[in-house]
C-alpha cells in the first residue's frame, strides 16, 4: 500500500492525545536523530516498538508491531483510539501476538511470528534460506551449514546471494562472522563482512575455513539484536 509523506507532527500529536485519553503512559518517541523524517511515528518500550504510518488519504493508519528486532505483525485501522489501545497492550504487557490479534482484528501476524514466539526462529530461518530458489548457487553450502552443530545453531540470513550468520535473531544482526558466497568458477569463497577474502574451495572446505575464523567461544544465536550484545 502506498504510504503518503504525512505531516509528522500532526501524526505524533494525534497519537499522543489518544494515549492520554486511554490513560496510557506511552508517548511518541522524540526523534532527535530524525530516524523517521516527516513520514511516520515510533512508540517504544524496552525491547518492543511500533512504527505508525498513514496511507494516502491520511485517514487509514498503518502500524507494525516489533519485539527484539523482529516484526511480529502489521495492521491497518481508521480508529486511533483502538490503535492506541492495541499499541499499549503490545508494548506494556507480556502478550502473544496471536492473543493481541484476537483482541484487535485489524492486526495481522507475520508468517514468522509464531516461530519466534515458540523459540523456533533459528529453525524457521534455516528452512527459509534452504527453500529460497534464488540461492541455488549456494544451496549445497546452505545444507552443509544447516547440518553443522555450530553453524546450524546460528541465525542465517542472506545478503546479495551470500550466506551470512548472526549471533542474534533480531535486526540489526551481528557483523562479526565470516560469510560464504559463490565464485564464478563453481567453487565458494569465505569473506569477512568487510569483504576481505579469507579463502575459497569446495563446500566442505569453505565450511571448515569459516569455522576456523569464528569469534572465540561462539554460542548459539539468542533473541535480541546486535545492540543488545
Amino acid at each position: 500500500m502506498y504510504i503518503k509523506l504525512a505531516k509528522h507532527t500532526k501524526l505524533d500529536d494525534t497519537l499522543n492525545r489518544a494515549f492520554a485519553q486511554i490513560g496510557s503512559i506511552l508517548k511518541v518517541r522524540v526523534d532527535e536523530e530524525n530516524f523517521l523524517p516527516d513520514f511516520g511515528s515510533c512508540v517504544e518500550n524496552g525491547a518492543k516498538f511500533s512504527q505508525i504510518y498513514t496511507a494516502e488519504d491520511d485517514t487509514l493508519i498503518l502500524p507494525d508491531f516489533w519485539k527484539n528486532g523482529v516484526c511480529f505483525a502489521h495492521g491497518s485501522t481508521t480508529d486511533v483510539i483502538q490503535l492506541a489501545n492495541a499499541i499499549d497492550r503490545w508494548l506494556c504487557n507480556d502478550i502473544k501476538i496471536k492473543e493481541l490479534s484476537g483482541q484487535f482484528p485489524f492486526i495481522s501476524p507475520t508468517e514468522q511470528a509464531a516461530f519466534f514466539e515458540e523459540g523456533r526462529e533459528v529453525e524457521y530461518a534455516w528452512n527459509r534460506v534452504l527453500n529460497d530458489r534464488s540461492l541455488k548457487n549456494i544451496s549445497t553450502v546452505v545444507r552443509l551449514a544447516k547440518q553443522d552443530e555450530v553453524l546450524g545453531a546460528l541465525f542465517p540470513f542472506t545478503s546479495m546471494n551470500r550466506l551470512c550468520f548472526s549471533r542474534c535473531t533480531g535486526y540489526p544482526y551481528t557483523s562479526d562472522i565470516p560469510l560464504i558466497q559463490a565464485a564464478l568458477d563453481g567453487t565458494y569463497q569465505v569473506r569477512l563482512p568487510d569483504n576481505t577474502l579469507l579463502g575459497g574451495g569446495n563446500a566442505i572446505e569453505v565450511i571448515s575455513l569459516l569455522k576456523q575464523n569464528l569469534p572465540a567461544n561462539i554460542q548459539p544465536a539468542v533473541p535480541g539484536t546486535a545492540d543488545d550484545l
